[in-house]
């Protein structure tokens, strides 16, 4: 009789790499895409939308609201000011997750051991690149305080 296995997906590695996933969530996608892992990639992808909503939305709000004219100052304040909302969606979310992490090869968690390994690779990711890269680009790319309906 042959062991059940889930489905094969093949995905070529180097461009989840070159796409900035985790490092943690890499062999999660090059070996087996399980429920849990697809599960952990939605719910990471609703957490690192959120968090980069609501700094760009502050970006707004110091621009409209406070006055400030946006730069450098803007952007540093702005970050600096969102640092502990996201690290602590981030700390909770992990310790809330790690003792399934943990455990993940035990039996009986083949869907929340790749669920939760998926999530707490991505959120260092996610919050590193949301508090440094985020930030980088909205100052380069962005344009607040300037009409947009013409």
């Amino acid at each position: 009789m042959v062991p059940h296995r889930p489905p094969r997906v093949s995905l070529n590695c180097s461009v989840i790499k070159a796409c900035g996933v985790s490092l943690n969530t890499i062999p999660q996608l090059c070996g087996w895409l399980t429920l849990g892992s697809m599960v952990g990639f939605v719910t990471l992808f609703g957490i690192t939308l959120r968090n980069t909503i609501m700094l760009i939305s502050y970006y707004e709000h110091l621009i409209a609201v406070e006055g400030l004219t946006w730069g450098l100052e803007a952007a540093i304040r702005g970050a600096s000011e969102r640092l502990a909302p996201m690290l602590m969606t981030a700390l909770v979310t992990a310790l809330g997750l790690l003792p399934l992490a943990i455990g993940s090869g035990a039996p009986g968690r083949e869907i929340e051991g790749p669920m939760a390994i998926v999530i707490l690779g991505g959120l260092a990711t996610s919050t590193a690149l949301n508090l440094l890269a985020l930030p980088t680009l909205a100052l380069r790319y962005g344009r607040f305080g300037t009409s947009r309906g013409g």
